[in-house]
């Protein structure tokens, strides 16, 4: 499986979440995810100051990428990252294509407060939120 890593590839997953529409607050909402290619190096993105009281727009979350298993960097409709890392290992969310959350009243999904549940069932803590940024400036 490629990552989605490129513009065309972000749009094509942010449209096939945006079919069901958005999220209402409180809605449980499946995110779909794709396993850390290593082959693909291009479009690299690197994250900001880690932070635990960060909250992110949940409803705009179109999937997600397991970076490693206490580390998963979040892609949202507008081709933003985000890197949520977890207080211990989470293999399971990659496990079964997916996870599932639910957004606070508001819509947000924050660092420790909210937690993933994987597919298997077991659930993982948010423990930090990071914005990214590309690593090299689009040309």
């Amino acid at each position: 499986m490629s990552i989605c890593r490129s513009s065309a590839c972000i749009r094509s997953l942010a449209a096939s979440v945006a079919v069901a529409g958005l999220p209402a607050a409180g809605q449980i909402v499946g995110v779909p995810v794709q396993p850390l290619s290593p082959a693909s190096t291009t479009d690299a993105w690197v994250a900001g100051k880690p932070s635990k009281r960060a909250c992110i727009d949940a409803t705009a979350i179109a999937g997600a990428i397991v970076i490693d298993p206490k580390t998963l960097e979040l892609i949202d409709r507008k081709g933003q990252h985000f890197q949520l890392t977890f207080g211990r290992p989470c293999p399971h969310l990659g496990y079964y294509g997916g996870f599932y959350f639910r957004a606070d009243d508001e819509g947000r999904l924050c660092a420790s407060r909210d937690r993933l549940q994987g597919r298997s069932g077991a659930a993982c803590e948010i423990s930090a939120i990071a914005p990214m940024r590309p690593a090299r400036p689009p040309r």
